[in-house]
């Protein structure tokens, strides 16, 4: 029995996190219910002291918010983490945050692949922050991102401490192609064939 229980709590300890679809507003360490008077479509709770937890797919565009608070003097704690699936489409991500102390703040922003890719050859994403502030993700500013990756905000990060506190927000936009109408070739043709009947139409009465 012994055995039995130690195997199954090992299993739920490596086995993968569960996928949430998500579109829309989704808030970290809720539920406070709204941020800028935006409400939440979902509400976690806190995303882990690390990366991988929780693991949400990216539906429809998004707009995912929280708090960090790095309280600990011996600069070990705390950070959020989670992942990201963005699957097939191309998203565009803006990360915006604001200390909200005045003391200093300072931390690093990264971004993973876990077989994930992105346009432009970016690569791993990784950013030294300070203050307050808005940040397009990218090696270049129309960087894309599709697959999976990891995400993790870390004050404990840098010099400052021990006492430091953001909000922070990132923003996610589908920038796939958005699909011609199947009839927008054929419109195309046909105006072309009404614009090169009328020239032919004035050319003879021209030369009439």
């Amino acid at each position: 029995m012994r055995n039995f229980l130690t195997a199954a709590v090992f299993l739920a300890l490596v086995a993968p996190a569960t996928a949430v679809p998500v579109s829309g507003t989704i808030e970290e360490g809720g539920p406070s219910g709204n941020y800028n008077g935006i409400a939440a479509d979902h509400t976690f709770g806190d995303f882990s002291n690390g990366t991988g937890a929780p693991l949400l797919t990216a539906t429809g565009d998004f707009k995912i918010w929280g708090s960090v608070t790095h309280v600990n003097t011996n600069q070990n704690l705390y950070k959020d983490g989670w992942t990201m699936d963005f699957g097939t489409g191309n998203f565009g991500l803006v990360f915006d945050w604001q200390n909200t102390l005045a003391s200093p703040l300072d931390f690093q922003f990264k971004m993973t692949s876990a077989g994930g890719t992105s346009t432009g050859g970016s690569g791993d994403i990784t950013e030294n922050l300070t203050g307050s502030g808005s940040l397009i993700i990218g090696a270049i500013a129309n960087t894309l991102f599709s697959g999976i990756w990891t995400v993790s905000i870390d004050p404990i990060f840098g010099s400052n401490g021990p006492t430091e506190t953001m909000n922070w927000q990132l923003t996610g936009t589908n920038m796939a192609a958005v699909p011609v109408p199947a009839a927008l070739p054929l419109l195309a043709g046909g105006l072309g064939i009404l614009g090169l009947a009328g020239w032919r139409r004035r050319k003879r009465s021209l030369i009439a």
